[in-house]
């Protein structure tokens, strides 16, 4: 069975021995003393941060961790005080089954330098925050130019002097002359200029003013039969009317525009 007692006793005669400067370490009684922790010894540097750790044993220490709070603080907010009591309850827990104070004594003389800086008034405080939102948003907008190149200073862009400017009639003019030279070249099919193309007769206009079309497509099937079982000379005396019809169903820009109405529902 372990002597818990007699571990407690050499553990505090070792931190005594270690802990030599005036206050740095205070016996309180023979299961609890006191720590005052610096960043750094006296002669090496100022120390702008401080912790005074109270601990005092359980019966079955180090076997289980001691009872300890943090009594006095100097240079660390309310924030930083979280952050270091949870870093020494992770220490402690760590070293169960050992005497632990020395290693947390030493981890947190190293926490305290690496934030042994002058503490900030509330004005450099919020200065340090306003400085620090700037220099996200400039990294947030280079991240933005780096992403999209191809965007980059489209804001501050100058546009064209308003005489030189295009109106919506010489747009309109241009796109009228456009539209008749791809019809021209035949890019485009249909022959309506400008919007006049609402007065062309669509698929079924065309069926409803002339109920004959109806049978246009067999008369032609007919007649396109016939002058492939006849020879050259037979197709020259080929029927006109046949002929019209077969050019008819041949001309798609009469159909230009029949999808755009819609059938009747039943």
């Amino acid at each position: 069975m372990a002597n818990h007692t007699e571990e407690q006793e050499l553990e505090l005669e070792a931190l005594e021995a270690l802990f030599t400067r005036e206050e740095e370490f205070e016996k309180l009684s023979s299961t609890s003393f006191r720590l005052s922790l610096l960043p750094c010894e006296e002669h090496e540097g100022t120390g702008h941060v401080a912790v005074t750790l109270f601990v005092e044993y359980v019966p079955t220490y180090p076997d289980a961790p001691p009872n300890w709070e943090i009594q006095a603080s100097k240079g660390l907010d309310s924030e930083a005080l979280e952050e270091v009591k949870k870093e020494i309850s992770k220490v402690m827990e760590r070293e169960v089954g050992a005497p632990m104070m020395y290693t947390v004594a030493e981890f947190v003389q190293d926490w305290l330098r690496a934030r042994n800086k002058p503490q900030q008034s509330m004005y450099d405080q919020m200065m340090s925050r306003e400085n620090a939102a700037v220099e996200q948003d400039a990294n947030e907008e280079e991240e933005d130019e780096d992403e999209e190149p191809q965007y980059a200073g489209l804001g501050e862009k100058q546009l064209c002097a308003a005489t030189e400017r295009c109106t919506k009639e010489e747009f309109d003019r241009w796109a009228e002359r456009f539209r008749q030279e791809m019809i021209d070249a035949g890019i485009w099919k249909g022959s309506a200029i400008s919007g006049s193309r609402k007065g062309a007769l669509t698929g079924k206009q065309l069926f409803e003013r002339d109920a004959s079309l109806a049978t246009a497509d067999t008369s032609c099937a007919e007649a396109e039969a016939d002058e492939d079982a006849a020879d050259e000379n037979q197709k020259d005396n080929s029927c006109p009317e046949d002929t019209e019809k077969r050019m008819f169903w041949k001309d798609e820009s009469l159909f230009e525009g029949a999808d755009d109405e819609e059938l009747p529902s039943d």
